[in-house]
């Protein structure tokens, strides 16, 4: 932290520094001036609209996908195993006229092979719950839904910006710049106009060209620099360097004399010999000394101490110089102003900047000599002409680098769906047009429309992993191989692939609930889990399909039984209705378990008092969220949409309560043993110790839900004159993107 003691040292250091004419402080200026110019072009890099990935992406979150042509590839052999279940799971979109997988379907049907494939259900349950949303109105009012074409749906952003909830230490990722701008680009997109753009300021919103979008200037000048291991030092240059774009704009600008123009600014003066506007070295010394100057501090005290030693007694750090004086080196200077930074792609483009800014340009030199000497220099240097400099210009590569590059500090996290496939968008976004889709690429990236892009038939794959992924392409085929409504509704599939994966095996369900955990990790969980039920439970055969913080309240409205029961539906949907704007939920997420009439006690007698509602409100993602739910519903200026549309106002009977609540699949051989371990009373007491003995001590855990067993729809195989159906595996080349973006919106 910069203290008053430290601004005067370095004041008293630049005195004695220009009283003494060392040369230093013209070598400090240039690096530092370079610097700066050099951050303020990557701070003024508009990532959304020059960049080929960002711009993909882009597509991919607002683009609706057609169907692919027909697959050349191989269908499978059939399976002769024999269902109990064909399930119709297509439906057909008469504005667009395609045959697409029906989302209902998938979410009431659909048994993944593998846990990875349980995302599908929980991408298609909030496209259920949006399509529920029949104004715009509603739709735009939750924050997980879109209105397009006269239609609410799912926003796909949410889902591509959403973090997968388990995953190995090895299947983390770093986080990036890039993945800050991708999670901040969803956090926005979700506004559907300026007003909402505006109440996403804090998290880094602007509208620009009509639509919400992430400001990724504002990000890279205010956050990134302070991330990249120097600390306030590049956030020094930040600030320099949007002076000198001040300064330059002043002379550029103006239609009057450019030196009055840039003089008249107090923080710019013209460089006589440059003849340019620079800032002056007042303003740039306020700049140094109000931020990290101990490291410039110390320049001058080490030049300072250079100069005092005879060119004999010169010795390292100090050299002898072409004049026959002990100077501190430039390079030197530069060590010392970015040699500790942490080693990544700002260090780089930082040293980088440095060797150009050190080439020794006279202005006497003609321009072809000036440029030879600036381009011998380092890749990336570049001579600007009049101001007789040798600049750096970060070129895209070394820009992409620095988004790529794990911001130091920062732990790696479970990745995000889109982040997921941005190892294969870039390979292929890299590739050149004679190579896509071929040689290491193949089968991996294709053209579209002039660029080369991933092949959209892996994006299954690398969302839900191979099995699943071929599984759900097989569906996508099924129904987008039909151009009329009556083929593709009668169009029919046994979606249990766990069956048809393990026919010896079969799926124990049950939810428990745990009392005391507010932060979720569903490795701990799974792990004490399989501990606890052992045999041949492992890890990986343990799904959870659910995981939420339902909060528990009971609400009496100034209302009559009798006028509830006059119209229960109707009263049940109000209540549901005005409820979910001020709790910002779903409608879909209240739950409602009692109505009853409360009572006060007048001497021995009973009077009516009101109507008890007593209801859940479900899916709150966390205990932050839960929190707010309750502080909102013991508020009462928080329901003033509740009150007008049941016509009652509401106070609070039963205190609003939450605790972690998990849904979960159970994969075992052994069905029976594991329902009856399951149900056992110290079940439950040994999960909570091996909880604690993985650090999450005081924990109750609740079995809330008796186990059932989920018997598998596939059967042992049969012969193939058995009369029943074939399967067969279709995994057609077809447009996965529908599934990322476009099948989810309708």
């Amino acid at each position: 932290m910069q203290t008053p003691t430290s601004s005067r040292l370095f004041a008293a250091v630049v005195f004695v520094a220009a009283a003494t004419a060392i040369t230093v402080e013209a070598d400090v200026d240039a690096i530092t001036r370079a610097a700066a110019k050099t951050t303020s072009k990557i701070v003024n890099v508009d990532f959304n609209h020059e960049f080929p990935l960002l711009s993909a992406v882009s597509s991919w979150q607002r683009k609706h996908f057609g169907s692919s042509p027909a697959s050349s590839r191989a269908v499978s052999p059939p399976d002769h195993r024999r269902s109990l279940v064909e399930t119709s799971f297509c439906e057909f979109d008469a504005e667009d006229n395609d045959c697409d997988i029906n989302p209902l379907a998938v979410f009431q049907s659909f048994r993944p092979a593998t846990s990875a494939g349980q995302i599908l259900v929980e991408v298609f349950k909030p496209e259920l719950e949006c399509r529920q949303l029949m104004s715009k109105t509603t739709c735009s009012a939750n924050p997980s839904c879109e209105f397009e074409d006269k239609k609410c749906g799912f926003n796909p952003v949410v889902l591509l910006s959403a973090k997968v909830g388990t995953c190995k230490d090895s299947e983390k990722a770093n986080v990036t710049i890039l993945t800050k701008i991708l999670e901040g680009n969803a956090t926005c997109t979700v506004a559907k106009d300026k007003a909402s753009c505006s109440d996403r300021i804090s998290a880094g919103c602007i509208f620009e060209d009509g639509i919400c979008q992430f400001d990724s200037k504002r990000y890279i000048g205010e956050y990134m620099m302070a991330d990249m291991g120097a600390g306030s030092m590049l956030g020094m240059f930040v600030k320099l360097g949007k002076l000198v774009d001040v300064c330059e704009m002043t002379s550029s600008g103006a239609t009057t004399n450019a030196t009055t123009a840039c003089n008249a600014n107090s923080k710019c003066e013209w460089d006589i010999t440059k003849k340019n506007c620079d800032v002056s070295a007042p303003a740039r010394n306020a700049i140094l000394s109000a931020g990290n100057t101990s490291a410039v501090t110390a320049i001058y005290v080490q030049a300072f101490t250079c100069s005092l030693s005879s060119p004999t007694s010169c010795i390292a750090p100090c050299a002898k110089s072409l004049a026959d004086t002990c100077v501190y080196p430039a390079s030197e200077i530069a060590l010392s102003l970015f040699g500790e930074m942490k080693e990544s792609p700002m260090k780089d483009i930082m040293m980088k900047t440095v060797t150009c800014s050190l080439v020794d340009i006279s202005t006497s030199m003609n321009t072809t000599a000036a440029e030879s000497s600036c381009k011998a220099a380092a890749e990336g240097c570049s001579y600007t002409m009049g101001a007789a400099e040798c600049d750096f210009n970060p070129d895209a590569t070394d820009i992409m680098n620095l988004m790529k590059a794990k911001i130091p500090g920062s732990q790696p996290q479970c990745p995000t769906l889109m982040s997921m496939m941005i190892p294969s968008v870039l390979e292929c976004i890299a590739t050149p047009e004679a190579e896509c889709g071929t040689g290491a690429t193949a089968g991996k990236c294709e053209m579209d429309e002039g660029s080369c892009s991933i092949d959209e038939s892996i994006m299954f794959e690398l969302l839900l992993g191979k099995e699943d992924g071929q599984n759900v392409a097989s569906m996508m085929s099924s129904c987008e191989q039909h151009s009329s409504k009556a083929a593709c509704e009668v169009q029919t599939m046994d979606l249990d692939f766990f069956g048809k994966k393990n026919p010896t095996k079969q799926k124990v369900e049950t939810v428990m609930s745990f009392k005391g955990i507010t932060v979720v990790n569903p490795g701990k969980i799974k792990t004490a889990l399989a501990a606890t039920i052992g045999g041949d439970v492992k890890v990986e055969d343990i799904t959870l399909t659910k995981i939420h913080f339902p909060v528990k309240a009971k609400l009496r409205l100034s209302t009559t039984l009798a006028t509830v029961n006059a119209d229960k539906p109707a009263f049940e949907s109000k209540f549901k209705k005005g409820a979910a704007v001020d709790l910002m939920v779903s409608e879909s997420d209240i739950v409602i378990s009692a109505i009853t009439e409360s009572a006060r006690r007048r001497g021995r007698g009973l009077l009516a008092a009101g109507v008890d509602v007593a209801f859940t409100v479900e899916n709150a993602a966390d205990a932050t969220v839960a929190q707010r739910i309750a502080t909102n519903i013991t508020t009462a200026s928080a329901l003033t949409t509740l009150a007008a549309e049941t016509g009652a106002t509401a106070t609070v009977v039963e205190a609003p309560t939450f605790e972690l609540v998990v849904a979960m699949e159970i994969a075992t051989a052994d069905s029976a043993g594991v329902t009856s371990k399951v149900s056992e009373s110290s079940t439950t007491a040994t999960l909570a110790t091996n909880l604690a003995t993985a650090g999450m001590a005081s924990i109750t855990v609740t079995v809330t839900e008796t186990p059932t067993v989920k018997k598998n729809s596939y059967l042992a195989p049969a012969s193939a004159s058995s009369g029943h159906r074939s399967f067969q595996t279709l995994t057609g080349g077809v447009a996965v993107a529908i599934f990322v973006v476009g099948m989810i919106v309708f």
